[in-house]
């Protein structure tokens, strides 16, 4: 068979998962081990357990021993992340299907942000998968729903009306960023931009679906209905800005136009072939910015001249505070000159991109993968980011749904339609949250065991890190009325009696605990233990009981794979993993239900009905089943193709989360 290697499947949020040995094949474009690749090899069945065969997207029999298989590390690496169940659900409030259907809540997904606006009261930020956001103050924000499924690439305020524009032509009007309105517009052609100047908003975008069809330049005196201009340019426009005296439109191949009233355009040799993205100016300067640094100015938008920028980085969007000029780009870039001429670099971050700048008198918001603020374009604050943010767990106060997740974000809602992003005192990954019925805790932690911290809060709304200083990685509290008790990674288990001081409650055993659920008498906590499996370890079910936090008892399920969550329904215990299982005391366990396919992540007692969330078959759908006893299961429909990491049950409906920002919801009143 040739020489086997060990090959360690990583991730910085499962780091339990083993080596396992696998026998790479003579090397094939793009068979390279990643993140997003996937990697063809050779595999021997017996020396692999079945855990590691869920992550197998596709196998082809070759011979007894052998299988040709892509296997997709990320996802198998992600799908291991188990999200619990947490103390059992209150009582129902109103009769209604249990997870049979599932609404998808636009605008919560991780996104990028592409333009932003202020209003004078809000910024308004629109982006990637039609999503808009508002906030008050650059801190909290608001998903709304525009009403169209397309992407928003700029929006511009002209003290009435918003105006936001985007893909296949897209035109929105809103006069509170709330409630849109979508615009007839010309077919087809995406427009990229989009400013107020003066009298009238003008839009620009890419040529019509023709050869030799100009450059799409759109005028409105209130974004209402628009009228088609002219002009001698059959590029992309990408930008537009006003002075206070004329337009500025620039393009690809460093195409620049002027125009004093929107309706007549004239164009100017740039002596830029770069792509430039955007222009802003003062009454005696203007400057557009674009492609490897570009940064080019004119006094009077005819003469134009190239300087230096002192970066190579894109830059994205340029604007002008009153004071100074403020460009922004990838990644992270930050410029800021007095004239136009000089330019010194504020650079923030080495990975967020900052796509849009705007100057509200008082504050700069810059948007993109994530969002900051500054008072003086020189000292940033961090406020989110917003790429690849799973939402790792959610709880409910009674009144208030809490989301929270990586890179330390936080949601919340009232009614699990409209959520708002609130500040976070951390940029970690947080892990699991809980509600004492006066006190939300969360854990978050990063890499470093220093960076372990315990997060609270009143209301959802304002909360504190305070230092953990028990051994282990928490991931997952639950609160029994009188102390919270904490399960995680590296076999974690610690109690507190008010969520700041932590006793751990050491078992000897280093395999992660993923779920714990508390019935007035009893723990019962899931997760995995390393077994041996033919020629190597593999990874078993583990189930743990304990009547007080402190002793603990290790039960047998009977099964060779993982499980994830637990829940208790009133009368039995359900666990779930690849397998479900269900117990009427957590010591004698029977297997109901297995699909090797799919990997559950939560389940949660609603009433009369269970509910299971997780990942799979493939590629990485959401998958959620239903059962009115543990015994029998029913596939539902979640309408998203993303992995869900943890449901809950409100009295009145339930919750799920998952990768990406996911959040659907379902009417349940416990029936």
């Amino acid at each position: 068979m040739g020489t086997w290697h060990s090959l360690k499947t990583y991730d910085q949020r499962s780091v339990e998962i083993r080596n396992y040995e696998i026998l790479p094949v003579p090397s094939w474009p793009g068979a390279e081990w990643g993140r997003d690749a996937a990697a063809r090899t050779y595999y021997d069945p017996n020396a692999v357990p079945l855990e590691v065969m869920m992550a197998l997207r596709q196998s082809v029999w070759l011979s007894p021993a052998v299988f040709v298989v892509y296997l997709m590390m990320a996802n198998y690496a992600h799908a291991q992340k188990a999200r619990p169940s947490d103390v059992p659900a209150p009582a129902a409030s109103a009769s209604a299907p249990c997870g049979e259907t599932w609404t998808f809540n636009a605008g919560t997904a991780s996104t990028y942000l592409r333009g932003v606006a202020w209003t004078g009261t809000q910024f308004v930020a629109v982006g990637d998968g039609s999503t808009v956001l508002t906030s008050p103050d650059g801190l909290n924000w608001t998903a709304r729903d525009p009403g169209v499924r397309s992407a928003l690439l700029a929006v511009a305020w002209n003290g009435n009306q918003l105006v936001a524009v985007g893909e296949a032509g897209t035109i929105l009007t809103s006069t509170d960023g709330v409630t849109w309105t979508r615009r007839p517009s010309p077919p087809g052609a995406m427009l990229w931009g989009v400013t107020w100047a003066k009298s009238l908003f003008v839009a620009v975008g890419e040529p019509g679906q023709y050869p030799r069809t100009p450059s799409t330049i759109l005028t409105s005196p209130d974004g209402l209905e628009w009228t088609s201009r002219d002009c001698d340019s059959e590029v992309r426009l990408t930008g537009v800005g006003w002075n206070g005296s004329q337009l500025v439109a620039v393009g690809d191949g460093g195409t620049i136009l002027t125009s004093p009233d929107g309706a007549s355009w004239t164009s100017h040799t740039s002596g830029a072939d770069a792509n430039l993205w955007k222009a802003a100016g003062t009454g005696s300067r203007l400057v557009a910015v674009g492609e490897s640094g570009t940064v080019l100015t004119s006094p009077d938008g005819t003469a134009w001249t190239r300087v230096d920028s002192g970066t190579g980085n894109d830059l994205w969007d340029v604007t002008w505070t009153g004071t100074q000029f403020v460009a922004v780009g990838a990644p992270g870039t930050v410029l800021t000159s007095a004239d136009g001429l000089r330019w010194t670099s504020r650079s923030k971050s080495a990975s967020e991109e900052f796509h849009a700048v705007v100057w509200t008198g008082a504050r700069l918001v810059a948007v993109g993968s994530g969002i900051q603020t500054s008072a003086d374009g020189v000292t940033w604050s961090y406020r989110f980011w917003l790429r690849d943010q799973g939402l790792e767990a959610v709880a409910w106060t009674g009144s208030l749904l809490v989301a929270v997740g990586d890179a330390g974000t936080i949601l919340t809602s009232p009614d699990g339609a409209t959520w708002t992003q609130r500040a976070s005192p951390t940029a970690m990954d947080i892990w699991g949250v809980t509600w004492t019925g006066s006190q939300l805790l969360a854990f978050a932690w990063g890499m470093s065991p220093d960076s372990r911290v315990v997060l609270t809060s009143r209301d959802g709304v304002n909360w504190a890190s305070h230092p953990y200083v028990a051994d282990g990685l928490p991931t997952t509290p639950i609160w029994t009325g009188s102390e919270f008790l904490a399960v995680g990674q590296s076999g974690t288990i610690a109690t507190s009696p008010d969520g700041l001081a932590w006793t751990s409650r050491p078992l000897g055993m280093k395999d992660p605990i993923w779920s714990v659920t508390w019935t007035g008498s009893q723990f019962l906590a899931v997760g995995w233990e390393m077994k041996p499996q033919g020629r190597s370890m593999g990874i078993g079910g583990r189930v743990l009981s304990s009547r007080d936090g402190v002793t603990w008892t290790s039960a047998s399920t009977g099964v060779s794979r993982g499980l994830h969550g637990v829940t208790w329904t009133g009368s039995q215990f359900v666990a779930v993993g690849v397998d479900m299982l269900t117990s009427p005391d957590g010591l004698t366990w029977t297997s109901r239900f297995y699909r090797l396919s799919t990997s559950l992540n939560s389940v949660v007692s609603a009433g009369k009905q269970l509910v299971a969330v997780g990942s799979g078959p493939w590629p990485g759908s959401g998958v959620v089943l239903t059962s009115s006893d543990g015994v029998t299961w029913t596939d539902r429909p979640s309408g998203i193709d993303t992995d869900l990491y943890r449901v809950i049950w409100t009295g009145s409906q339930l919750v799920a989360v998952g990768k990406g920002g996911s959040i659907i919801r379902s009417p349940c009143g416990g029936r």
